[in-house]
């Protein structure tokens, strides 16, 4: 499996990199955020100007956050940047809580590029990177309406089709399916547990998961 390249001043991946190499898995979630409040960088980010803007901007309503990688990065396999920005929204119960479905993350630099980004080698190594470090996209990344399910797939979208091998045919079986959605959503459910998110939170985190379970379902068949 590809490594990340990891920049010299990017402390948390050194950290969680570390930890990785060392357990063979991704720290905990409290163990991950406890890391993420103990980068400087990653606070001086949250307590700026413009992410205060933004939380108020996301708790009425008002806007999605657009996050783009750019192809240098994807063709490095750079994913710090784009990992700090995500840790970013696991600090505390209020950022966690205005984040949800919010965030879409777009890769940059391949326009011309007549192949699906799911069928390029270092898109793929760069998503399945990322998904191996952060498994929370289901809860993060914005889902499009129902009439718009044809047209502009999310980003966290292609982490199927990046991270599960399909037959000669592009079909994902069943079983390495389910067992990709299966892990995915207990990783969606770690962050509800770890706030201890209320009652009304779990119900829509059920309604949540029905939605992207469709949603993966009606994608699997467009492939």
């Amino acid at each position: 499996m590809k490594q990340p390249t990891i920049e010299r001043n990017d402390v948390l991946m050194k950290q969680v990199s570390a930890f990785m190499n060392k357990h063979g898995t991704r720290p905990p979630l409290p163990h991950l955020i406890e890391l993420v409040r103990q980068d400087g960088a990653i606070e001086k980010l949250h307590n700026s100007e413009l992410q205060r803007q933004k939380r108020k901007n996301l708790a009425t309503g008002f806007v999605e956050i657009i996050v783009s990688v750019s192809r240098r990065e994807v063709e490095a396999n750079s994913i710090g940047p784009l990992y700090g920005r995500l840790c970013e929204h696991l600090w505390d119960k209020d950022t966690v809580t205005v984040h949800c479905q919010q965030v879409q993350i777009v890769i940059d630099g391949y326009n011309e590029d007549t192949r699906e980004l799911w069928e390029i080698p270092e898109v793929r190594d760069y998503i399945l990177t990322l998904d191996r470090f952060f498994p929370y996209l289901f809860y993060f990344a914005a889902i499009p309406k129902k009439e718009h399910w044809h047209i502009n797939s999310p980003f966290w979208l292609m982490i199927p089709l990046c991270t599960i091998n399909a037959d000669a045919a592009g079909v994902i079986s069943g079983d390495l399916f389910g067992s990709f959605v299966k892990t995915h959503f207990a990783a969606m459910n770690e962050i509800f547990d770890h706030y201890h998110l209320d009652a009304a939170d779990k119900d829509w985190n059920e309604r949540m998961s029905s939605e992207i379970l469709a949603f993966l379902k009606h994608a699997e068949q467009d492939v």
